[in-house]
């Protein structure tokens, strides 16, 4: 798994996907960013 990912440095696009889902996700509740999402 990953801690924190710049650049847009993934695996694939599935995990690219994965990873945007977790981020909207966090992004919706307010401890997204204390999460490291």
């Amino acid at each position: 798994e990953y801690d924190h990912l710049e650049g847009g440095l993934y695996v694939d696009r599935l995990d690219a996907r994965r990873h945007r889902k977790l981020l909207r996700e966090a992004g919706r509740t307010r401890w997204g960013k204390a999460a490291g999402l």
